[in-house]
């Protein structure tokens, strides 16, 4: 199923675990990477290429204020990008963890395709259910997650339709030491 992803364009919409009451929706081009774009009680975009993660500053004071740390991004980088190497690929937000069993008894059919689930537990607060395609061409239908009470699920769909991908120009964007720099933390 990863490969098929990988190689495949799609969307996706739901929930998610990392903004309270957000919604996502991902844009995937294999060949021009990946648009997450948040909306609801937080707003902002995500992009990766190539290992490479652009966050916009409003959505990273976001995420940093979840974990308790606040910060005040100056009106100056409104609409700037804070990037970073992951060290992965893009496919790091779809992929299926090689640690995934089969989990028989839940498996469900998604908008009437009927899927298999496979079961991801990192630790007794993080759990997430992936819904394959039990017939090829294998794609990830649905992931249904849970981290430390939080819960998401979002639906995968449009494989193999058209989809396009445009980064933030170089003039929007900063690395992360830079933006640090800039709010003092």
């Amino acid at each position: 199923m990863n490969e098929t992803m990988r190689t495949t364009t799609f969307s996706a919409i739901g929930t998610s675990t990392a903004y309270d009451g957000a919604l996502q929706r991902m844009t995937w081009n294999p060949q021009q990477g990946l648009r997450i774009e948040v909306s609801g009680t937080i707003g902002g975009n995500m992009y990766c290429q190539d290992g490479v993660t652009y966050i916009s500053s409003n959505l990273f004071a976001a995420s940093l204020k979840q974990q308790g740390q606040e910060i005040t991004v100056p009106a100056d980088l409104d609409d700037t990008y804070v990037t970073t190497k992951s060290g992965q690929g893009c496919d790091a937000y779809f992929a299926l963890s090689s640690t995934g069993r089969y989990a028989p008894s839940d498996d469900a059919a998604v908008n009437g395709t009927p899927a298999r689930a496979v079961k991801v537990s990192a630790s007794a607060s993080a759990t997430d259910t992936y819904y394959v395609s039990a017939k090829d061409p294998a794609y990830l239908l649905k992931l249904k997650s849970t981290r430390d009470g939080r819960t998401s699920s979002t639906t995968y769909l449009d494989f193999g339709k058209k989809k396009t991908v445009t980064l933030p120009s170089a003039d929007k964007t900063m690395t992360m030491d830079a933006f640090r720099a800039r709010i003092g933390s």
